[in-house]
């Protein structure tokens, strides 16, 4: 354990900052200032499915498991990534405080377990700071780390397909509208491909030395 934080002392240091920004979220999901709907026609179109909850539950656990499974493959890949996410990250919480946004939510008045569970999401998760989606944005960003590492064909298949099944459970069980997720994307695209390219650079700038 001593050795490994010797040899990844600087990746758990951005591992660190992240785990100390996922809790400004709840502080952020209240009302703030003007609140705005962005439901569309797309929305109306999109049917809520509750068997979907658990993929839902699942984002977290899928990301932390990646994001150090990538840290320990793959440092360079990783150092994209995670620098991705924080700085998503930061961009998304100045954007909940200028431009705050609500999710209408289905009415769920069952008994069953997942009915329960998801009367549970609610109170836990408040429906504002909507826009972009950090379930999106962190989920985009590993996927693309992911890509870009030297990981096997199949883990690269995996992550990719179940990080898409879990973007799309955001607007199927109405946690999200729509243009939640293409916001999540870019927030996650733009500072990846920043520093996917910073990476690049400097391995050109090591290779010349």
């Amino acid at each position: 354990m001593v050795q490994f934080y010797k040899t990844h002392k600087k990746e758990m240091i951005l591992f660190l900052i992240y785990l100390l920004l996922v809790p400004i979220f709840e502080v952020l999901n209240r009302p703030i200032g003007t609140i705005h709907d962005l439901t569309t026609v797309i929305d109306d179109k999109i049917p809520f499915l509750i068997g979907f909850l658990p993929i839902y539950h699942s984002w977290f656990p899928f990301l932390i498991y990646f994001i150090i499974r990538t840290m320990i493959k793959d440092p360079k890949a990783y150092r994209s990534m995670i620098k991705a996410i924080i700085i998503g990250l930061v961009f998304a919480y100045i954007t909940f405080v200028v431009f705050q946004t609500t999710v209408p939510r289905p009415t769920v008045s069952g008994n069953n377990f997942l009915e329960l569970w998801l009367q549970k999401t609610h109170m836990i998760d408040n429906h504002f700071a909507g826009f972009p989606s950090c379930h999106v944005l962190t989920t985009t960003a590993l996927i693309l780390g992911v890509d870009t590492s030297v990981q096997s064909s199949k883990i690269k298949f995996f992550v990719t397909v179940y990080g898409l099944i879990i973007i799309a459970t955001t607007v199927l069980v109405k946690q999200h509208v729509f243009l939640d997720i293409p916001g999540g994307i870019l927030y996650a695209m733009i500072p990846f491909i920043f520093f996917h390219i910073g990476e690049k650079k400097v391995d050109e700038k090591k290779r010349q030395e």
